[in-house]
């Protein structure tokens, strides 16, 4: 991880051609958000009902991985151009490591889904209201 003194932006000009938001959700030193977040809170609210709910599992199952730009290109958030554009100007010795934990992420979540299909369609999978993840 790069030394604390390290510019989390690159030198372009603030905003980047997008007006900055007053009310803008980034980080005020690293300039991304945690809303991105919710793009795998999401998905962990699901495994949790699972054992009680197994028939959510189609919901679990359609979950796909997601760019934090793509996240945003997809938020009716009135700011998220603004994270975009921030995003797209972060120095990439923060960029990189953030990108590359998250395609860690994202390929064991992916594995981990596909190895729970065959115990939810097992006949013998028998619904428990009592047990949480």
């Amino acid at each position: 991880m790069p030394a604390a003194s390290s510019s989390l932006i690159s030198d372009a000009p603030p905003a980047h051609g997008v007006a900055e938001p007053a009310d803008h959700g980034l980080h005020p030193q690293s300039r991304m958000s945690n809303d991105f977040l919710n793009h795998y809170n999401e998905l962990v609210m699901l495994l949790e009902m699972l054992p009680g709910m197994p028939d959510c599992y189609e919901d679990v199952a359609s979950w796909r991985p997601k760019s934090y730009v793509a996240h945003f290109e997809d938020s009716t958030l009135h700011w998220a151009d603004y994270a975009v554009a921030e995003y797209e100007h972060l120095d990439a010795e923060w960029k990189q490591p953030f990108e590359h934990t998250l395609a860690v992420l994202d390929e064991f979540l992916t594995e981990a889904i596909a190895l729970l299909a065959p115990l939810i369609h097992d006949e013998h999978f028998e619904r428990d209201p009592t047990l949480s993840l």
